[in-house]
């Protein structure tokens, strides 16, 4: 059993069963970052990466390249700035070149996701982050009514550095069981794409876990009511019928594109 496994193993059984005291806990939801290692992929130095981040997941985008649901990749930094701290640069593709396709009057797009789960002592949970994108961004948390940041231009494309800060979350926004955070990714120029973030969930209680892999798995067993344990033959795995939501964020992602083309003339379309 390697050592990572190990101290998953170790943190199942130290999940409290009562409801003592709640301790704080502040849990990184970094683009980027490892949770089996505790801190950032080691950087990508070269164009054509092959390291994925296991924990941000592509679950929808335009044009489709291959699976439509797959993990990110991480990404070298040299067209934007240093990652912020314990993070990494991620994209939908392995280089961060856009999709060749992809121009003022065909926009692409990719739509990640980073679940987490939440046992039922937690108390007063929100999320904070900060993030950078080339070229825009839009980030939920659970549906898409409830926004963690409004659509934003990232202003890279054009040679500029704008930090964007999160608004701020509402705890009745989480629930006890898997927690969603979604990241639209526009890309309306072409050259490259990609985005940065760095935040927390914090709150007390037990620790929040954080899925694993396009199939959503955790270390322990994940509760999916508030009152309904995981049945025991799902080994740790939770099954997200976020189809609803998904469809509802991909016709948001798609009207803005549609838009975006009709903004062109005619003449420039191809």
């Amino acid at each position: 059993m390697t050592s990572s496994k190990i101290a998953f193993v170790i943190s199942c059984l130290l999940l409290p069963t009562t409801f003592a005291a709640a301790q704080p806990f502040s849990i990184p939801i970094n683009t980027g970052y490892n949770y089996a290692g505790y801190g950032p992929y080691p950087p990508v130095t070269v164009p054509t990466s092959i390291t994925n981040d296991d924990y941000w997941i592509n679950i929808a985008s335009y044009p489709v390249t291959g699976s439509a649901v797959k993990t990110a990749f991480v990404l070298e930094s040299t067209p934007w700035p240093a990652p912020l701290l314990s993070s990494n640069w991620i994209g939908s593709r392995n280089s961060v070149l856009s999709d060749p396709t992809t121009n003022p009057s065909n926009p692409a797009y990719t739509i990640f996701r980073k679940c987490f789960c939440l046992a039922p002592n937690v108390i007063d949970p929100r999320i904070t982050f900060d993030a950078r994108v080339d070229d825009n961004l839009q980030v939920w948390l659970n549906t898409q009514v409830q926004v963690l940041l409004p659509p934003q231009l990232g202003s890279i494309h054009s040679g500029g550095d704008q930090l964007l800060h999160s608004s701020p979350s509402n705890p009745v926004w989480f629930h006890v069981g898997l927690n969603c955070i979604y990241a639209l990714v526009e890309d309306t120029f072409n050259g490259a794409t990609a985005f940065n973030l760095a935040g927390t969930i914090q709150g007390a209680g037990s620790a929040p876990q954080v899925a694993f892999g396009v199939t959503q798995t955790f270390a322990c067993q994940c509760n999916t009511a508030a009152h309904s344990e995981t049945p025991p033959e799902l080994n740790g795995h939770v099954d997200n019928d976020d189809s609803e939501v998904v469809a509802a964020l991909v016709q948001i992602a798609e009207e803005r594109r549609l838009s975006r083309t009709r903004l062109v003339p005619i003449s420039q379309h191809h």
